[in-house]
């Protein structure tokens, strides 16, 4: 009991990370912040294209840039290659009200306790269906635990004997037997666009 108390409790150990409500009943986790630095990286470089011919000293300096700059945006789109997947989950809530806990996880240790979430959402749950997603994902294995705070105090609520009241769930509506659902029944392969229906009731 008190090992499945502790590891639905593990959204209460990380700081949120930043969402950003597109509109009601859902939101985008922003991507990662090498992600972004690559972005601004590849504008600068359009940005930085002259329309004006240029020859001799300052023509050979400008093309020697451009090489330059070329070369850096190929490390750059060779570093977001594997960011590729979207993973977004659509949870249907019982009682639009408090807010809904996200964790995701990279690996069966991190899921396990051993380690910090891959991302974190805490969003408000103001429609039937919420949906969040997780932007820019390398590809890979992930699983992910919910809960939803009803009360909205960021903990998971219990009864005397430690069971939980609020309502939680894992990653493709695993269950547990007698605890958490184990990572090998909530993982699944994040490559591309990835939904799934998370029942929250």
């Amino acid at each position: 009991m008190g090992r499945e108390n502790s590891v639905l409790q593990v959204f209460t150990d990380v700081a949120p990370t930043a969402a950003t409500v597109v509109h009601e009943g859902e939101a985008v986790i922003p991507a990662s912040p090498m992600a972004k630095a690559n972005s601004r990286l590849q504008g600068q470089v359009i940005e930085g294209r002259s329309s004006v011919p240029m020859t001799g000293h300052h023509a050979m300096k400008t093309h020697s840039a451009l090489w330059s700059s070329a070369a850096l945006v190929a490390v750059a789109l060779a570093s977001t290659s594997a960011l590729a997947a979207d993973v977004a989950f659509d949870f249907d809530v019982a009682k639009p009200e408090g807010r809904i806990m996200v964790a995701l996880f990279d690996s069966e240790a991190n899921y396990g306790g051993e380690g910090q979430p891959a991302r974190y959402a805490m969003v408000e749950a103001a429609a039937p269906t919420t949906r969040v997603t997780f932007e820019n994902l390398p590809d890979g294995d992930y699983a992910m635990r919910a809960f939803h705070d009803l009360d909205g105090d960021g903990k998971m609520k219990t009864n005397p004997f430690g069971m939980p009241v609020e309502p939680y769930a894992f990653s493709n509506n695993a269950v547990g037997n007698m605890g958490p659902a184990s990572w090998e029944r909530a993982k699944f392969a994040a490559s591309g666009a990835v939904v799934q229906t998370i029942s929250l009731k």
